[in-house]
């Protein structure tokens, strides 16, 4: 394939094929729309028996900084506590959606199935690059130092 931009997510549903994340992808995928969806997360648990990590919050291996690490953990907590607000006062795609999305489909915590997720990940990257991979290395918030 080719890939090339898209100038306006409006025109995805004129394109023979389209990857789409975000927002965009879920308002096409609630749209209608002859094409075929194929939810690269539910993808890769089928393939591989475990969750896929889309993202994370990362912080380079030398930069420790526990003002930081307090920041994004109370950040972490503060929208954990707060969901059900959140849920009510954001606007985008309907209640019940966004409950069922926030609630249970993203996960706010990296557990040990997650990190074989990403380990599955980048051993299957380490057959087909010839760039360098840098694996990470998870730490538990206490750990870090000033």
């Amino acid at each position: 394939p080719q890939w090339q931009p898209l100038t306006d997510y409006s025109d995805a549903s004129k394109k023979d094929a389209v990857l789409l994340i975000g927002d965009p992808a879920i308002a096409f995928a609630q749209s209608a729309h002859p094409h075929r969806i194929w939810d690269l997360g539910a993808a890769w648990k089928d393939s591989t028996g475990l969750p896929f990590v889309f993202a994370v919050w990362a912080i380079r291996e030398a930069y420790n900084n526990s003002t930081l690490l307090k920041t994004l953990t109370c950040s972490k907590m503060a929208g954990i506590s707060n969901l059900q607000a959140l849920v009510k006062r954001e606007s985008r795609f309907d209640e019940g959606f966004r409950k069922e999305y926030l609630g249970k489909a993203i996960r706010y915590d990296l557990g040990e199935r997650e990190k074989s997720g990403i380990q599955c990940f980048i051993d299957k990257l380490a057959h087909i690059s010839d760039h360098p991979i840098f694996p990470p290395r998870f730490v538990k918030p206490e750990t870090l130092k000033n």
